[in-house]
């Protein structure tokens, strides 16, 4: 199979993408007692609980089912460099905040005078 750098990059851009998506999910703090199944590779908690969770956010139906292929490798290789807390912004976060900010410096009102 032949495939070029941009191959290899756009694979690895939506396999961080796809571990993002379930490590915020199950992992940034929002829920407790979901657990990694090595041997199913899915997610784990009582039925109940589960219930629960679709019936507060229908989003979560997808993963109850859903198996992630080579987690644990994924995990060693994305979750360490993962901004979390107060203040974390994207880098397309950050410009919006730029271009609205109120103080009178908007960037897309400055012309190069040369």
């Amino acid at each position: 199979m032949t495939f070029t750098k941009d191959h290899l990059k756009n694979r690895m851009k939506i396999l961080k993408e796809h571990f993002n998506d379930s490590y915020d999910f199950f992992r940034g703090g929002k829920l407790s007692g979901f657990s990694w199944n090595l041997f199913t590779k899915t997610w784990c908690d009582k039925p109940k609980v589960w219930e629960q969770l679709i019936s507060e956010n229908s989003e979560a139906i997808k993963w109850r089912n859903k198996v992630v292929n080579n987690y644990d490798s994924l995990e060693e290789l994305f979750a360490k460099d993962r901004a979390m807390g107060q203040g974390v912004e994207t880098a397309k976060e950050k410009h919006r905040h730029w271009i609205s900010e109120p103080n009178g410096m908007n960037l897309e009102s400055i012309v190069d005078i040369d």
